[in-house]
């Protein structure tokens, strides 16, 4: 009996997957074995195939079959039209089979009755994510049994109102993707337009009022160091998170040129060094070492509200001297295209660390118009920047509402709400009754009557060289449940599909060749290493 998981019409039914497929699961062969795979044979995925995939339909994997591998594992081949559901590491990946293809483990595939749609299923599946991770069961990992995934409830539509269904969502869901990859690019166009003005801005094209007659801007080139009144490095001093003594700006509390009061460590100076130490407002912060080269000499303005704090031994404070140059149009300067073209020239790096010295700072040309010049700059550039800032904003509440889109398209869709019903559709209720006659079942093209190539069975020495899962069966001594064998081995939450099929796999090989016992305790199989032949 099928789980109802909301009204839906009256026409529509909701059965279990069980009564509208049949549910085939899938193999590895020993992966150690080379020959057991093949670059054109028998098509085969994994779930790590599909990470990143969003594709309706596949052909194929990363690599197929031999033939020898085919018939050695419980991989079975499935036809085009059956729907591919990965059912552990992760849960959730599903695409329709575009020809005859093989699976492995990781999956329940559902070769649909009735000529009920695929696509109709793939959707419903994927917006069903976190409801076939409720039925999962396991502790390392969850997996979707096969008895499982045959409860599964699907809302069951009308056979054309299920193409219906699926012609709309092709076509809101082809929308938003491209609503998604075109928000995507928004982020990189504000910093693209953001350096577009700073670049402006420091050839003289932004503060037009002061220009000469010759149409140029009427500035100098002097050195940093001529323009700052003191540069000095920050205090070695290890810091604490402890709320005692004087807060210290550390690399992390300087980003987008602004200083982030989060995340805060203190420290305590005596006066002589918090005289040193302390900003002031208007100060410049600059990056001296990082492992990221584009994060060196990147600059931070010193407001009113970090006044007194003291700063970290990576940072290198410049305090400009205002009667020549103005704070921001400095830092907005040194995060101009022009001067860090320049800083990365003069960068050095060393063990991956990437360095710059007060000296070389020091050194660093730069173009110093008068000061009421450098103020109009500013005031530009901050008119320019006050609008991208409003772009972000808008951008960044589109990204969530569209982010809840799809979501809210899938929960109309089958609900029977993102279509019109048509009463001359035939009930799905009808559809049942007509699967449930017919005399045979759909049949993949399976394994019926094929040999499976014999191993050599040989009792194992004590003492010989034995597979890694053994090693640890042998450390436990006793029972152990295939969760806790799996973590001994490094597979654990966020592991690999590819890890995870490979200890099922060396799992299976030795239930196989009887070096290991297996009980099913509740949710989850159980492990002891069985007693080991002497010669």
């Amino acid at each position: 009996m099928s789980e109802s998981r909301w009204k839906v019409p009256e026409s529509w039914a909701w059965v279990a997957s069980g009564e509208i497929s049949r549910i085939v699961g899938g193999g590895t062969p020993t992966t150690s074995d080379q020959t057991n795979f093949s670059n054109d044979a028998v098509a085969w995925i994994t779930p790590a195939d599909l990470s990143g995939y969003r594709e309706t339909y596949i052909s194929k994997g990363k690599r197929d079959l031999s033939e020898k591998g085919y018939q050695s594992s419980s991989a079975t081949k499935v036809p085009s039209g059956t729907v591919l559901y990965s059912s552990r590491a992760p849960i959730g990946y599903c695409v329709i089979a575009a020809k005859e293809i093989s699976t492995s483990q990781g999956f329940k595939n559902f070769i649909l009755k009735g000529g009920i749609s695929p696509e109709y299923i793939r959707y419903y599946l994927l917006s069903s994510v976190e409801y076939a991770e409720s039925l999962a069961r396991g502790t390392t990992f969850k997996e979707l049994s096969g008895a499982r995934a045959a409860q599964l409830s699907i809302p069951l539509s009308p056979l054309p109102e299920q193409r219906r269904i699926v012609a709309k969502l092709d076509s809101l869901i082809s929308r938003t993707a491209h609503a998604r990859v075109a928000l995507d690019q928004v982020p990189a166009l504000i910093e693209k337009y953001k350096q577009t003005t700073l670049r402006k801005a420091f050839s003289g094209d932004l503060a037009t009022g002061w220009k000469n007659n010759k149409g140029t801007s009427q500035s100098t080139t002097v050195h940093l160091g001529d323009v700052v009144a003191d540069i000095r490095y920050g205090t070695a001093k290890k810091s604490y998170p402890e709320r005692r003594g004087t807060a210290v700006i550390r690399i992390p509390n300087v980003a987008g040129g602004q200083i982030n009061l989060t995340d805060l460590k203190y420290t305590t100076f005596d006066e002589n060094e918090l005289r040193k130490l302390a900003l002031q407002s208007g100060d410049i912060l600059v990056v001296r070492s990082n492992g990221s080269s584009d994060l060196v000499g990147r600059p931070a303005l010193i407001t009113e509200a970090e006044a007194g704090l003291a700063y970290a031994g990576y940072l290198i404070r410049l305090r400009p001297n205002v009667k020549r140059v103005y704070p921001a149009y400095l830092k907005y300067m040194l995060d101009s295209p022009q001067i860090r073209k320049k800083i990365k020239y003069i960068v050095r790096s060393s063990n991956g660390i990437h360095n710059i010295n007060s000296g070389e700072l020091s050194s660093l040309e730069l173009p110093c118009p008068e000061l009421g010049e450098q103020i109009e700059i500013v005031d530009r550039i901050e008119a320019d920047f006050a609008w991208l800032g409003r772009v972000s904003d808008e951008h960044l509440a589109a990204s969530k509402l569209i982010s809840t889109l799809d979501p809210s398209i899938f929960q109309a869709a089958f609900k029977g709400e993102l279509v019109p019903q048509n009463p001359h559709d035939e009930p799905a209720s009808i559809l049942l009754e007509r699967i449930k006659a017919e005399s045979g079942e759909m049949h993949a093209n399976t394994k019926s009557g094929r040999k499976t190539m014999a191993r050599a069975q040989k009792p194992i020495k004590r003492g010989a060289r034995m597979a890694d899962l053994i090693e640890v069966l042998k450390t436990k001594g006793d029972w152990v449940s295939a969760s806790s064998a799996a973590q001994a081995l490094g597979i654990g939450d966020g592991a690999t599909s590819d890890a995870v099929e490979e200890f099922y796999n060396e799992l299976r090989m030795h239930l196989q060749n009887g070096h290991v016992e297996v009980e099913r305790r509740g949710d989850e199989d159980w492990l002891r290493l069985m007693p080991i032949s002497e010669e």
